[in-house]
């Protein structure tokens, strides 16, 4: 081992140089050092981007030869992890085994059925999916219609694919979204570019008339706009709604909301008001959204991370804008 740095100090340079030093290895152990490194970086890839791949496929036993047709669409599209109820161990607690499949999965693709309304397996499978702890897990959840039948309302909350009207379409949509999901990686934008997301997700979802807050000195929120719906006795309505996106990267606690809900209480002529966070709310903070709900309260709605990419995935032209999917 040689030391580098005795002619930078004779050269009389002011600055202190401090001591480098170069190793003397022969030219084929840095090659295979090099190897050796590049061999380990590709495994951690490889295994990075089977996480993101495996799918837990849930379906009835009626309903297989619809699995088998996923599985193949997927697999044409270099998706190849598939775990589906089969290849669960025989003999495992069901209630555990799809508990564990489902925590290794990036993505859970629910085949929707009458079969499947009528499933126990399917049944135990939304009882662990509708739980508040698996909810605020970032797994990616797909109901797909194969057969006609009523969409159950515990699935509503995400965007299902109906492969009814037209199955060749409806699997081009699927393998879109699976490849879609792991680029929607909220962290990657700074306040600005998440408030330009929201912004555009309002317009995609139908809100209209939307005029940034900047107009507004920034009080508390960060858009007003107009929705469209129908009152109890189906007439057309107009409510105005007051949004607020909040870009942090820690989790949304009580002031934030606080100071939300303080600006929007001075504001009469908003009928509701939207609180949109790139991350979660911190426990005590749900807690406070839960008490001010059962007391006489304005509207309130809460979008969290895991919701915002439930809905891009409900509307892939906005989320391929702010996240184009990785070639494959």
């Amino acid at each position: 081992v040689l030391p580098r740095s005795s002619a930078l100090r004779a050269s009389g340079g002011g600055a202190r140089v401090l001591p480098s030093y170069e190793v003397n290895i022969p030219l084929a152990k840095k090659i295979l050092i090099y190897e050796t490194i590049q061999k380990l970086w590709d495994k951690r890839m490889i295994e990075r981007e089977t996480m993101k791949s495996k799918i837990f496929l849930s379906y009835a036993s009626e309903d297989e030869h619809f699995a088998h047709m996923i599985r193949d669409a997927l697999s044409r599209a270099r998706i190849l992890t598939v775990v589906d109820p089969f290849s669960l161990s025989v003999g495992d607690s069901i209630s555990a085994s799809i508990s564990n499949a489902i925590a290794a999965s990036g993505f859970m693709i629910i085949l929707v059925s009458p079969d499947a309304l009528k499933s126990q397996w399917m049944m135990r499978e939304m009882e662990t999916l509708t739980s508040l702890e698996w909810q605020q897990r970032a797994i990616t959840v797909i109901p797909v219609k194969v057969r006609p039948c009523v969409v159950p309302q515990y699935l509503s909350r995400w965007h299902a694919l109906d492969l009814t009207r037209s199955l060749p379409r409806g699997l081009e949509r699927l393998v879109g979204m699976v490849r879609l999901a792991p680029a929607i990686d909220l962290a990657r934008l700074d306040g600005s570019e998440f408030e330009h997301l929201v912004h555009e997700l309002l317009k995609a979802y139908g809100f209209r008339k939307i005029r940034h807050g900047d107009s507004w000195q920034d009080r508390g929120f960060d858009f007003i706009a107009e929705y469209q719906g129908k009152d109890p006795f189906g007439r057309d309505m107009i409510e105005q709604w007051v949004i607020e996106a909040k870009a942090s990267r820690n989790r949304t606690d009580i002031s934030a909301l606080k100071e939300f809900i303080g600006a929007f209480s001075y504001r009469h002529e908003q009928h509701a008001a939207l609180f949109v966070t790139a991350t979660q709310l911190t426990s005590a903070a749900k807690e406070w959204i839960s008490s001010l709900q059962k007391q006489n309260a304005p509207r309130l709605l809460i979008l969290e991370g895991t919701d915002i990419v439930r809905l891009l995935l409900g509307k892939p032209k906005v989320a391929e804008k702010f996240f184009p999917p990785e070639g494959i």
